[in-house]
């Protein structure tokens, strides 16, 4: 596979990824464990018929320590059970913001980190990013006071889980992206048995109409696709391109939910929508430095 086709699969990613919230919506009259039981099974069900197609042995998916698999079940698990909850409680469009302030926590605690520093663009690029939590998030009574509901307190919890896991996933000796699938496999028979044991409801499953298994099952080809096209990215494409480019994730994905009429386009969401995005940028200035520098060496290459 060349740099192109594996852009292009990182490109993917991130649109598929973009859709995650508009569905999270869609399947919200579902009790989140049933959600997340659903979806992970889907999630592993795609890399296992992956697996099947590619013909090599299943037993070498499974070969991680428990400790790593562990790690990755509390973080990947433990993210999108805060990220659903998320959804079930607050207005999508916010939450949606709140929990894309991952790129900007990621760039904090990685700075903090031992033989790391925070730099001036780093500590720019947060109080920008910030600064559109506060439009977010600002009363229509008062500038000095603020509308945060248990929907926004999840998704923002959600942007600090997903961003110290990333930067834990980093540091964690063992750990790599293969390890993902069988953490989706593990996620389900947890969730699964937390909601059989204590949410189970019958009528539920009486009312599951054509669409809602449709919107299920998306959600979870989505996030198991996604990782999938995102890892032959990471490998094989331009790093630097693709996390540039991962920017421009919140903004599709908060104009897809306004498409789909799930939010009002105010004037405090706008500005929100482009701190945030612009918080990202400054904070990462020095991805975007080698992404600079690496676009002019292909072109001297070339």
């Amino acid at each position: 596979m060349n740099a192109l086709q594996a852009n292009i699969a990182g490109l993917s990613a991130l649109f598929l990824w973009s859709f995650t919230a508009l569905l999270a919506v869609f399947s919200g009259r579902f009790h989140v464990f049933f959600i997340l039981t659903y979806t992970s099974f889907i999630c592993f069900a795609f890399f296992f018929v992956l697996w099947c197609f590619q013909g090599k042995g299943l037993k070498q998916h499974f070969a991680y320590p428990w400790k790593i698999v562990l790690f990755a079940v509390i973080g990947i698990g433990g993210y999108r059970l805060v990220y659903f909850l998320a959804f079930d409680n607050g207005p999508a469009v916010e939450v949606n913001l709140l929990n894309y302030l991952w790129p900007i926590f990621m760039v904090l605690f990685t700075g903090v980190l031992p033989g790391e520093r925070l730099r001036s663009f780093h500590v720019l690029g947060s109080l920008v990013g910030f600064c559109g939590l506060y439009f977010l998030l600002r009363s229509k009574v008062s500038y000095l006071e603020f509308d945060w509901g248990l929907g926004h307190v999840f998704g923002f919890s959600a942007a600090v889980m997903w961003g110290a896991f990333s930067v834990l996933s980093r540091r964690v000796r063992g750990y790599s992206s293969h390890v993902v699938p069988a953490s989706f496999m593990w996620s389900a028979i947890l969730f699964s048995f937390i909601y059989f044991t204590f949410y189970f409801n019958a009528d539920q499953f009486k009312s599951l109409e054509c669409f809602d298994w449709l919107y299920l099952t998306a959600l979870g080809i989505l996030a198991g696709a996604g990782y999938f096209l995102w890892d032959i990215g990471m490998k094989h494409g331009n790093i630097q391109f693709l996390a540039v480019s991962s920017y421009f994730t919140p903004l599709l994905s908060t104009l897809i939910l306004f498409l789909a009429g799930q939010g009002v386009l105010s004037q405090g969401v706008m500005l929100a929508a482009i701190l945030i995005f612009l918080g990202s940028v400054v904070a990462s200035g020095d991805k975007l430095h080698a992404f600079y520098k690496s676009f002019n060496t292909d072109k001297k290459i070339k």
